[in-house]
């Protein structure tokens, strides 16, 4: 019986021993030296070097850019006069890097984020600020199709004059997500054919007092990706009746494009959405013939 443990005892270390190690770390497993490293930051780097968010108020949520991708980070933050009261929280999402900040003063402050394993650092100002003057939001219909995405244009203007694209006290909501998504930064992605809105809420003073400025709600279509016609970028020409009477909902033109020949979409009959990039696009007057849904979008470019 001893001898028959022991023979037991032997093959489940031998089987543990040849388990896969884990952990969270990332390796570069590219590296060609014996022992495996962790994968370390080459550059680190924020959107813009002026940061806003609300004095005594919602935190603003700030994204850390690093690469490459998945490099393991500890970030330190370090603040210069601090007399408005700056607090910093960090967290990861879905491996990437994140921060919000808010303060108890209106006040600038210099922040420095230092990355410790590699030692690569940024130096930004942030504004703490208890007032939005204005905002101007884009309410043109968004069309998308399914899985891409698409950014709701914002201008803030703040108590001290500065005009901003940061997001500080806007807000948005999808009023159906099954059809398409919202994050909070205005990004919309579609996620599955048809018809929905988004609501863009601005706050007009310190959040905590609920004061809003009137939302605006923003039509959003989205179409199947298998019916959109993304024509080559190096097109220039566009034949007549190229693609008359075909059921493609959806078309996507270049800047390169010059000319859209006669007819090209007539009796298009499923076609919604028409995206001009060209400010110079010479369109025959007959070229979407009995389209009656179609909407041509000369201004947006993301």
């Amino acid at each position: 019986m001893k001898v028959r443990y022991v023979i037991w005892f032997s093959l489940a270390i031998l089987m543990l021993a040849l388990l896969p190690s884990t952990g969270i770390c990332k390796y570069d497993h590219n590296d060609s030296s014996s022992e495996m490293k962790p994968l370390i930051a080459e550059r680190i780097w924020l959107q813009d070097d002026e940061l806003f968010a609300w004095a005594k108020g919602h935190t603003t949520i700030y994204k850390i850019n690093v690469y490459p991708s998945g490099a393991i980070c500890q970030f330190r933050y370090e603040t210069g006069d601090n007399s408005a009261g700056l607090t910093i929280e960090e967290y990861l999402y879905e491996d990437e890097y994140y921060f919000q900040i808010s303060g108890q003063e209106v006040g600038t402050i210099p922040l420095t984020i230092t990355e410790i394993n590699s030692g690569q650092s940024i130096s930004v100002l942030v504004h703490l600020v208890n007032e939005v003057i204005s905002a101007e939001v884009d309410n043109s219909p968004i069309f998308l199709i399914t899985d891409s995405d698409q950014t709701i244009p914002v201008t803030i203007t703040l108590q001290n004059g500065i005009t901003t694209h940061q997001l500080v006290g806007v807000y948005f909501s999808s009023n159906n997500s099954a059809i398409a998504t919202v994050d909070y930064v205005g990004r919309v992605k579609g996620v599955s054919p048809g018809e929905t809105s988004i609501t863009v809420t601005v706050s007009e003073g310190n959040p905590q007092h609920g004061i809003t400025m009137p939302w605006v709600t923003i039509p959003v279509v989205v179409l199947d990706k298998d019916k959109a016609l993304i024509l080559p970028k190096d097109l220039k020409v566009i034949d007549p009746e190229a693609f008359a009477g075909t059921g493609i909902e959806s078309v996507f033109l270049s800047d390169a494009c010059e000319k859209i020949g006669e007819k090209a979409f007539a009796n298009c009959t499923n076609l919604r959405y028409v995206r001009i990039v060209s400010d110079t696009l010479d369109i025959a007057e007959d070229a979407f013939d009995n389209c009656s849904n179609v909407f041509v979008d000369r201004k947006r470019r993301n």
